[in-house]
């Protein structure tokens, strides 16, 4: 039986395949950065249209209070004139 016979690579050969390791290496640091960003940005779009909602969302509770004090004292009204109405008066 033969034995089987695994190249040496030389110190050239090891050089090119780093550089190409590290270049690889950059773009994929590149294509991360790209990536962070559109995340980044795709965060602040969301915390704009949060803040948007909170602030109708609390333009639509003081509506809500202001027409419960409205009705409270349409009610209020109400009861005072048919108290003097049933009383005849």
């Amino acid at each position: 039986m033969g034995q089987l016979s695994v190249p040496v690579p030389n110190h050239s050969e090891l050089q090119r395949d780093i550089g190409r390791m590290e270049g690889k290496q950059d773009a994929m640091g590149a294509r991360l950065d790209r990536l962070e960003k559109i995340i980044e940005d795709g965060f602040d779009r969301i915390n704009q249209r949060l803040a948007g909602l909170e602030a109708s969302e609390n333009k639509r509770k003081g509506a809500v209070s202001f027409l419960t004090v409205i009705a409270s004292v349409i009610s209020a009204l109400a009861a005072v004139l048919g108290v003097d109405w049933i009383k005849g008066g």
